[in-house]
């Protein structure tokens, strides 16, 4: 589970950068958050930058994806 808050700035071409203000992981409060979009059709990717697993002796991304929820035409 993940969750946070906060304002964010888009930086062309493809990065989405969050102040975080409030999150579930308390750490992160007060950082700047990074992820790196895609737009492509109805479906919007987010991918975190690398991140260091010592434990597993690897890296790993977090990719998040969403659709578009396609509006129902009424007769």
């Amino acid at each position: 589970m993940l969750a946070y808050s906060g304002q964010y700035r888009v930086e062309p071409p493809n990065r989405l950068v969050t102040t975080v203000d409030i999150a579930w992981f308390e750490p992160w409060v007060g950082s700047e958050q990074v992820r790196y979009c895609n737009l492509s059709g109805d479906s919007l990717t987010l991918t975190s930058a690398p991140l260091n697993m010592p434990q597993q002796n690897a890296l790993m991304f977090a990719v998040v994806t969403w659709r578009r929820e396609l509006a129902s035409q009424c007769d």
